[in-house]
């Protein structure tokens, strides 16, 4: 039976560095080693720092071709299982760096390091055509012809058939490529795909279907004096951050320019030689698939600018009339801050024919752009002991304390209602490091993101209606 006596202890059982002359164990020598995981990175990436007098880089030698493979338990794991072991896949040394004498016998120096699907993915090209196959199994097809390193690949189901060729590219881009046209088959108003790999695998899956999990931990920032180990804490799904960042809130202008509150996209098919003008609002689109909190991070008021006065511009004829935003107040309506082109094809791909294939751009091409901006939104980080559980992609709440209650000490008013709430955890820093008598201490930082609001954003008055 598994006994945990302190979550920021851990035991590293494995730090091996297999060179060109052998195998060199790196523990005794390890200052400190950082893992990343990204959920909006295709691979893993690590950092180790050494501090040595045997002078490793001469007798392994360091040649960027050596793998480091590296297993981490917990230290208070007894009769440990497979879930409570730490075991990222085999990671390649790219880059030694940052190299100086500490003293006149000892020296310093970092190892920077990628994962073994990084550089399969460096060396492969694919060139491949797909008839008849879903872009779920295009994925599957690729990686285990090209990426497979005995890692899982979990790969959400897509909707529709695809008739594509992949013109000579990495893996990785092909898999980015698929990701932009891929459509959950549970909503197919989600066009939110990622392609990114974990400690447990690679995952080929919509933000869509992660954030239908419900949240496995609260993290909340308080002091951890009656659970110093934090075991009490976590036992109960509640981890006790010793520090809340604020990363990110929003970026209005940005925002506008990238199309996340409204668009047009003008597609033309050059075989029949028809253009058309799609228009979009974002505001009402944001209701359409699932999301991180019940309320847009916006309230749609009008606004007092001069724009609101004036008929948008009309680039195209519109694909339904009735759709078509021509005027408006809202942020939602001016549409003209944001214009993409994009090709169609009558009979892109075909076998023969009769043959017909339609790329959907107009389908898939606006929401895209605005569900991946909404993840570019709200952004916290939180630092931790370390939890080996934890993986991008699962869902948390976060309790972020109001500094009101400093004054007025109201239980009402404890946690800020805007930013508290669901996350989801998009990045990891995993931080092993050396401390006393050759124990070892384990934290994270985690980086949360949310595409909602707990709470409503109140409709504003605008104070002006602009010149007539």
């Amino acid at each position: 039976m598994a006994k945990q006596v302190n979550v920021g202890e851990i035991v590293i059982d494995k730090l091996q560095c297999e060179g060109a002359l052998g195998s060199f164990d790196l523990i005794t020598h390890l200052e400190e080693l950082n893992i990343y995981e990204d959920i909006f990175s295709n691979t893993l990436q690590a950092h180790i720092t050494l501090q040595e007098a045997y002078n490793l880089p001469q007798y392994i030698p360091f040649m960027g071709e050596e793998t480091i493979d590296c297993s981490i338990r917990l230290e208070g794991v007894v009769g440990a299982t497979e879930s409570s072991i730490i075991q990222p896949p085999k990671f390649h040394v790219h880059d030694l760096s940052d190299r100086f004498l500490k003293t006149p016998k000892s020296q310093r120096y970092s190892l920077d390091l990628v994962s073994e699907q990084y550089m399969s993915n460096l060396h492969a090209k694919v060139s491949k055509s797909y008839a008849d196959f879903t872009i779920d199994e295009i994925v599957g097809d690729i990686w285990s012809n090209y990426l497979d390193d005995d890692k899982d690949l979990f790969v959400e189901e897509t909707e529709r058939n695809e008739h594509i060729i992949i013109p000579n590219w990495h893996p990785h881009d092909a898999f980015n490529w698929l990701a932009t046209r891929a459509t959950s088959i549970e909503d197919d108003a989600a066009h939110n795909f990622l392609y990114y790999e974990s400690m447990d695998g690679s995952n080929f899956i919509s933000l869509n279907s992660l954030i239908e999990a419900e949240p496995t931990l609260v993290f909340s920032l308080e002091p951890r004096v009656d659970d110093h180990t934090q075991i009490e804490g976590l036992a109960a799904g509640h981890v006790k951050v010793d520090k809340i960042i604020y990363d990110n809130q929003f970026h209005k202008i940005k925002n506008v320019k990238r199309g996340q509150y409204s668009s047009k996209l003008i597609t033309h098919d050059i075989v029949k030689k028809k253009i058309v003008q799609h228009d979009f609002n974002g505001f009402n689109e944001w209701f359409a698939y699932n999301h991180l909190g019940a309320f847009p991070p916006l309230s749609n008021s009008d606004t007092e600018i001069q724009t609101g006065n004036t008929y948008r511009t009309s680039l195209a004829p519109p694909f339904d009339p009735d759709m078509a935003i021509t005027e408006g107040r809202q942020i939602s309506d001016y549409t003209d801050s944001r214009v993409d082109f994009y090709p169609k094809h009558d009979k892109l791909y075909a076998k023969d024919i009769a043959h017909e294939y339609d790329n959907r751009v107009e389908d898939w091409f606006q929401r895209r752009n605005q569900q991946m901006q909404l993840f570019d939104g709200v952004t916290m980080q939180v630092e931790c002991a370390g939890i080996s559980f934890i993986r991008v992609g699962m869902t948390v709440t976060l309790q972020v304390p109001s500094p009101e209650t400093t004054s007025h000490g109201k239980l009402d008013v404890a946690f800020d209602k805007f930013l508290s709430g669901k996350y989801m955890i998009t990045a990891i820093k995993h931080v092993f490091t050396q401390q006393a008598h050759g124990n070892f201490g384990y934290k994270m930082l985690v980086e949360l993101t949310k595409d909602g609001l707990s709470s409503v954003v109140p409709f504003r008055e605008p104070r002006k209606q602009g010149a007539s």
